[in-house]
């Protein structure tokens, strides 16, 4: 493998293999071409860290930078090849007393690697401090060889002058390379970082059971993470949005007809006997405390202000036409022959001693203010026409067979004696 250089307008294309290494490290230093340049400064070995930025690099007097010095160092000798490591490479660009830039990565080795999005530092402003940096992840059965990399640098708004900045061979028994010094033609304030590699080899570690229909159309995103029990029969129409926290305990038997409008907030306990006819008009607040035992016969009208209490034994024949205004005070001896017509204007202060031999025929027009002494042994044969101007002072020994034809007029000072056999006859008669 070998590494070159040259300088290309952005627009043009000067990738060429690098050295091959299974471990390596890059290493950058800046100039300003005044005072001279700045410390060498290196990321760390591929295969030290998962994770690794070199010191920022600056010029001898911090000042901008115009010319830039790139180095791939191997440890050990080349050639080498790297096994089972995935990489990529970055980069980040920041001035003076500014907040640093975004960081720009190349693409994974095992996506085929590329250009980086170009660097610029916050604010857009020329840069005095640049770190470049490799990030990798295990990734076993993968060979990479011929390594590329590449540099862009330039400034904005003139994309056709950037130089591209590539770098000779580690020849066979060397250790290490570098560029020398390559200036931008104008002020640079962009840069841009590049990984290539050779495809890579067949696996190390392939399948013992291949698939006797492999798809047309691979996935450019692979797992890393693959399941070790696949489906043998998986989904022609995968979801474009999976879950990110998949049940560890799917089912065995799942719907055909899933919802297109699934739950936020699913049961973790759900039925194994669900309804074969779910309603469609479900409530929006459901109880946290099902009944175990749902009615086979639901109301079609349910109450909309149901009881925080309801008894523990209902009735298995309620009523069809129940009341609107129930008692807030039931009573808790309940007759077991209730009437088969109650009244429409119940009483509010009813007795507490009723009449246990009710008559069986009630007046339809019952007093507004009846007596509170009745008396004990009322009359079975009461009068039709009752006076409309009842004695306030009624004796209290009543005859016991009282006249059937009464006086119109009767006497105002009655005899405090009267006879105990009165004259069938009486004066006037004829």
């Amino acid at each position: 493998g070998y590494i070159s250089s040259c300088s290309l307008p952005l627009s043009e294309d000067c990738i060429l293999p690098c050295t091959q290494t299974s471990n390596f490290r890059l290493g950058i230093q800046l100039s300003d071409g005044d005072s001279g340049a700045g410390d060498i400064l290196y990321t760390a070995y591929i295969q030290s860290v998962n994770d690794s930025w070199s010191v920022a690099a600056s010029s001898g007097d911090c000042m901008q930078p115009l010319s830039v010095n790139l180095g791939l160092i191997a440890d050990g000798t080349a050639p080498l090849i790297t096994d089972d490591l995935d990489f990529r490479f970055k980069l980040l660009l920041f001035a003076i007393d500014e907040p640093a830039g975004a960081e720009v990565y190349t693409p994974w080795a095992s996506d085929g690697g590329g250009w980086s999005t170009l660097a610029e530092p916050w604010g857009s402003v020329n840069f005095e401090y640049v770190q470049i940096g490799i990030e990798t992840a295990s990734l076993p059965g993968w060979r990479f060889k011929n390594i590329m990399a590449g540099l862009r640098i330039g400034e904005q708004g003139a994309e056709t002058t950037h130089e591209i900045l590539t770098f000779g061979p580690i020849a066979d028994g060397a250790t290490e390379i570098w560029s020398g010094f390559v200036s931008a033609p104008t002020q640079p304030d962009q840069m841009a970082i590049y990984l290539g590699v050779e495809t890579p080899s067949p696996t190390n570690y392939p399948t013992i059971s291949p698939t006797a229909d492999p798809t047309s159309d691979p996935t450019t995103d692979p797992t890393k993470d693959p399941t070790a029990d696949p489906t043998t029969d998986p989904t022609v129409n995968p979801t474009a949005d999976p879950t990110v926290d998949p049940t560890r305990d799917p089912t065995s038997d799942p719907t055909r007809d899933p919802t297109a409008d699934p739950t936020a907030d699913p049961t973790r306990d759900p039925t194994t006997d669900p309804t074969a006819d779910p309603t469609t008009d479900p409530t929006a607040d459901p109880t946290s405390d099902p009944t175990r035992d749902p009615t086979a016969d639901p109301t079609a009208d349910p109450t909309s202000d149901p009881t925080n209490d309801p008894t523990a034994d209902p009735t298995a024949d309620p009523t069809q036409d129940p009341t609107i205004d129930p008692t807030t005070d039931p009573t808790r001896d309940p007759t077991a022959d209730p009437t088969a017509d109650p009244t429409k204007d119940p009483t509010r202060d009813p007795t507490n001693d009723p009449t246990i031999d009710p008559t069986s025929d009630p007046t339809k027009d019952p007093t507004a203010d009846p007596t509170r002494d009745p008396t004990a042994d009322p009359t079975r044969d009461p009068t039709n026409d009752p006076t409309l101007d009842p004695t306030s002072d009624p004796t209290a020994q009543p005859t016991t067979e009282p006249t059937t034809e009464p006086t119109h007029e009767p006497t105002v000072e009655p005899t405090v004696q009267p006879t105990l056999e009165p004259t069938v006859y009486p004066t006037g008669a004829p």
